[in-house]
């Protein structure tokens, strides 16, 4: 009997993720698909995702619904631009991250995702090595920041992420009367990033969610993609809505509003 799963990342709309059999992020969704022996994946994701997926489940079959689904993350890189920057740094290892295309990460020394890529870049830094990183420039320039690295970026970005725009943040933060509290992630410009009170992955922010226990009436904005809402207001899953009544703004701070 073959064996179906529907895997559907915390970015995609509220109805995709109730059909899902698992909701996650992707390197997650592509392990429980291994975990749980599938024989058919049907990804609810972009293509970079159903990559990884079929990466880690080399006799599977994997099914991307909507063939067109990419990032900007991958569009904004040409691979053979990419192996002549790779090869111009030839004493650096290179580290990518898990938001880029098969043939990107073939390119890589390490691959990373946003929950390892500091222990990851910290380890290598602490064996004396140089690095660059790829592809996310808005998560590098806070890497670089946040740690003093001198590491060498690519230039591609989330276009989703990179629209969060400091003044309009400024703004919106200026005319709050109740406490609040910024969380981002690291895909997010670093203006914004510096002005957050918690920085991390997407399972980083939904734990912080979870973990919070200040003033109820608190406004958290939330910087990154508007799915995770859905995650974070489930009654039973998550204590948002049912018993902390937050009230979560994120299409407040992009710009062009």
């Amino acid at each position: 009997m073959t064996k179906v799963v529907t895997l559907a990342h915390y970015y995609t709309i509220p109805e995709v993720q109730q059909m899902a059999d698992k909701v996650g992020d992707s390197l997650q969704l592509a392990l429980y698909a291994k975990e749980c022996n599938a024989d058919v994946i049907v990804f609810a994701g972009v293509r970079f995702m159903a990559e990884t997926a079929k990466m880690v489940n080399p006799k599977a079959r994997v099914i991307l619904p909507d063939l067109g689904s990419t990032c900007s993350l991958v569009t904004m890189t040409n691979i053979n631009q990419l192996k002549k920057w790779r090869e111009s740094y030839p004493d650096h290892v290179h580290v990518a991250y898990i938001n880029s295309s098969a043939e990107h990460k073939a390119l890589a020394d390490w691959t990373v995702t946003s929950s390892n890529v500091e222990d990851i870049i910290a380890h290598l830094y602490a064996q004396g090595k140089k690095v660059i990183y790829s592809p996310d420039r808005n998560m590098g320039a806070y890497l670089n920041f946040q740690y003093g690295y001198d590491m060498p970026l690519w230039s591609a970005v989330c276009e989703v992420h990179d629209k969060f725009n400091k003044q309009a943040l400024d703004e919106l933060i200026n005319s709050l009367t109740l406490p609040h509290f910024l969380i981002s992630h690291p895909e997010s410009p670093l203006p914004v990033l510096k002005q957050s009170d918690y920085i991390g992955s997407t399972a980083g922010l939904l734990n912080w969610i979870k973990a919070y226990s200040g003033d109820i009436k608190a406004v958290i904005l939330v910087a990154t993609e508007d799915g995770i809402l859905y995650q974070m207001q489930v009654p039973g899953r998550t204590w948002i809505s049912a018993r902390r009544q937050f009230i979560l703004a994120v299409n407040v701070i992009r710009a062009h509003i």
